[in-house]
């Protein structure tokens, strides 16, 4: 709204500054650009300049991508497949195409503690644990695994807030929302489209399979998972 009423005063000023000029130009001038031609001038402009101005908003500068059917139906395929690979403890699945984010966090001693808050008792996380002899005695890596989550052909998953970790009291500490919320802006197609309004729509995941979060450990470290929450991965 406020671009669109900028790009209007805009207008208006032109056609001030443009009948300003004229006025102080010879006749001879003033009968070549007459003010029928001038409208046609500005209307031009105007129809320019908004056509310019939805295709920067809408198409040119969108981050979200849209997948096609093939690409859906692939999609459907993997998810299809994650919940046979995690009852088998094979994290060949967690690819680094879903891979977000990856926290190193450093604590003291061979255990670590680790707290999960969400908000209904931590039902619907999925959190594993992973040996790497890469990793050095005293430090983790938490990795956030975020699959595709489609909503109507788009692909919202890089919209999906990420989960906060951190270390307090040498103790990790993982909060999530158990039904993460995605807000996706939609063009409106009413009739104040020449607004630009977007509607925010709301969208929950319900995919239990969505997203994981990864706790790579040195080997002879041991989490203590009071909860009962954390899972083994190869």
């Amino acid at each position: 709204m406020i671009v669109t009423t900028i790009f209007f005063f805009t207008s208006i000023l032109l056609v001030i500054a443009i009948f300003q000029i004229l006025s102080k130009l010879g006749k001879k001038t003033k009968r070549i650009w007459t003010p029928k031609r001038i409208m046609i001038g500005i209307t031009s402009y105007i129809i320019l300049g908004l056509t310019a101005f939805i295709y920067i908003s809408f198409f040119s500068d969108s981050k979200i991508p849209v997948l096609s059917s093939s690409d859906i139906k692939q999609v459907e395929k993997k998810f299809d497949q994650i919940p046979k690979y995690d009852q088998e403890f094979n994290s060949s699945y967690l690819t680094s195409d879903y891979k977000k984010k990856t926290w190193e966090i450093n604590f003291d001693g061979d255990t670590l503690p680790v707290v999960i808050n969400n908000d209904d008792n931590n039902l619907s996380l999925n959190i594993r644990q992973r040996y790497n002899d890469n990793i050095e005695s005293g430090k983790a890596l938490i990795t956030y695994y975020q699959f595709p989550f489609i909503v109507n052909g788009v692909d919202l998953s890089d919209e999906v807030p990420l989960p906060d970790v951190y270390v307090a009291q040498n103790q990790l500490f993982i909060e999530s929302f158990s039904k993460q919320q995605v807000n996706y802006n939609r063009l409106k197609a009413t009739i104040g489209f020449l607004d630009f309004n977007r509607g925010a729509e709301r969208y929950e995941m319900d995919n239990s399979y969505s997203n994981f979060i990864v706790i790579d450990i040195p080997r002879g470290t041991e989490i203590e998972d009071s909860q009962g929450l954390i899972y083994y991965l190869e």
